[in-house]
């Protein structure tokens, strides 16, 4: 299962929200090119100001508890980390357990 950390995911055409969190890429098929199953772990959608007219900053907190998530310097939310294991390509039994559909 391939992963990935998404502080900023916006689609650049509603320019007024966007969504942050951990989620992994999975499928029933390991031969398969495109991956069938999409696993979340604490990831949410934001309302926002319009983004384009601005300059915003997003970051990211990674620790081996909790992965924090940040917008102009305020904390939006966060999740536990044993969800998202950066170390492996195979996605562990914990984040298949506790994955929330997105």
């Amino acid at each position: 299962m391939a992963q990935e950390l998404d502080i900023c995911e916006n689609d650049s055409e509603n320019t007024r929200s966007y969504n942050a969190g951990v989620h992994g890429w999975g499928t029933a098929d390991p031969k398969a090119l495109i991956p069938s199953d999409l696993l979340g772990c604490g990831r949410k959608g934001f309302s926002t100001p319009d983004l384009s007219a601005g300059f915003h900053v997003w970051g990211c907190e990674f620790t081996p508890q909790v992965v924090n998530f940040y917008f102009d310097g305020k904390l939006t939310h966060s999740t536990q980390s044993y969800r998202f294991n950066p170390n492996s390509d195979v996605g562990g039994d914990e984040m298949a357990q506790d994955a929330e559909p997105r």
